[in-house]
This record gives C-alpha cells, structure tokens and sequence, in this order.
C-alpha cells in the first residue's frame, strides 16, 4: 500500500478542502473509494462533498486521487526493477488484466509498452 505523491497540489484558500487534500495524499494507492469516505467523515453527502471541493480546488477528489495513482504508476513503471505485477498490487489490482486495462485508459498504452518506451528515452 503506497501512499507516495508528487502530483500538484491544487491551490486552495478553503481549509476544509486543504486538510481533505491532506486526507486523500495520505490514503493508500489502492482505496477505490475516497471520495464516499471522506464525505462521510467530514458530514456531507458525497454530492456537497465533491461540489465543495470542485469548486475551491479546480477538480473532483476522485480526479485528484486518480492523478496520485496514474503518476504512481508512471513512475513505477519506469523503474525497470519494479516488477508490473507489483505496480498493479501497489494500485489494488488483484489481476494483470485489469490492471493492463486501466493503463491503457489512463496511460494510453499497455504496462509493458509503457516500460519500454521509458527505458527506450532512458526514464
């Protein structure tokens, strides 16, 4: 479970919006489902929730999240020592299919071409 993140920060006033930001850079790679939860915790519905910090930070929590896990996993597939299987445990895929087919929605390629295009430009 990673929770690494160099995505940008989106830049807010709100503290409500950036002490969540500082809840979704410290949750694990491979939670589904931040959104639900952080609305929960913070007493809104999840509706309110994502409006709120739509609003004040420029993106949904769910897009800030998925930028941390694509940015991750661009990263890590770069690293010719980091095993794909790995990378897609990291991220809470239990199969290489699925996680072959999220890389290629969000990354545009297959995990392998990905790793061979970085090695190809030398990371």
């Amino acid at each position: 479970m990673k929770t690494h993140s160099v995505t940008p920060v989106p830049n807010s006033s709100d503290p409500l919006v950036r002490q969540i930001l500082r809840q979704l850079d410290k949750l694990p790679l491979d939670d589904h489902s931040p959104q639900a939860e952080l609305a929960a915790a913070h007493g809104l519905s999840e509706a309110r929730f994502v409006s709120h910090f739509k609003a004040a930070a420029g993106v949904t929590p769910k897009r800030y999240f998925d930028r941390r896990r694509v940015d991750y996993c661009r990263r890590q597939l770069a690293d010719a020592d980091v095993p794909v299987k790995v990378v897609a445990l990291d991220l809470g895929f239990q199969s290489l299919a699925d996680f072959s087919n999220w890389t290629k929605k969000h990354l545009g390629a297959a995990p392998t071409k990905i790793r061979r295009e970085a090695a190809r430009r030398g990371r």
